[in-house]
């Protein structure tokens, strides 16, 4: 008897934002159980929301904007003043969920881009607090951004924002944020 061989064909439209936002789902739910290095999860999922945001910028911008593509390598400032310009939505960076975006790149920028740098910091404390204090370092600003509360904010922000540009562009949140993989199997071949 022969082999029988198929062909299968599968197609996939890849979206950044969702598969980021599942791993940023992970990776915090993990920090949340503060085991050892949940500190470092926190710093993941971080930089992750990073990702997830240009991916959401991204995925945007292919969808309003015709010619996306010819601009796409602007700054992540640009793409979303373009975004926010075109849909009608003014960028208030005092108030959520702008200023936890810029805050955010803040925090990327200085891990993408680590200087060595000596911290110094003078504190005054009683005498009977004096060996907790010698135990705290001073530490950068990222450092101190560096908390499960940030990374949840971060992430919540970022939702809360694809929503209202989904709304704004009358695309559906669901169809948005929906994956799947189509697959096709044919012809039989004999050998």
């Amino acid at each position: 008897m022969k082999d029988v061989k198929l062909e299968i064909e599968h197609e996939r439209e890849f979206k950044p934002y969702v598969e980021l936002s599942r791993a940023n789902r992970i990776i915090l739910d993990n920090a949340r159980q503060k085991r050892d290095g949940w500190l470092y999860e926190c710093m993941s999922s971080i930089l992750i929301s990073a990702f997830q945001f240009e991916g959401l910028i991204n995925q945007i911008g292919y969808i309003v904007i015709p010619y996306w593509e010819e601009i796409e390598r602007i700054s992540r400032k640009g793409k979303l003043k373009m975004i926010c310009s075109v849909l009608q939505i003014s960028i208030n960076p005092s108030e959520r969920p702008f200023q936890s975006i810029f805050e955010l790149f803040s925090f990327r920028d200085q891990l993408a881009h680590p200087k060595p740098m000596i911290l110094r910091e003078k504190k005054f404390c009683k005498q009977e607090n004096i060996e907790n204090a010698r135990r705290v370092w001073p530490k950068t600003k990222w450092e101190k951004m560096c908390s499960i509360e940030f990374a949840e904010r971060c992430s919540e922000d970022i939702r809360q924002l694809g929503k209202a540009l989904c709304e704004k562009s009358q695309i559906d949140w669901d169809d948005f944020i929906s994956t799947g993989c189509l697959y096709s199997i044919g012809p039989y071949i004999q050998e």
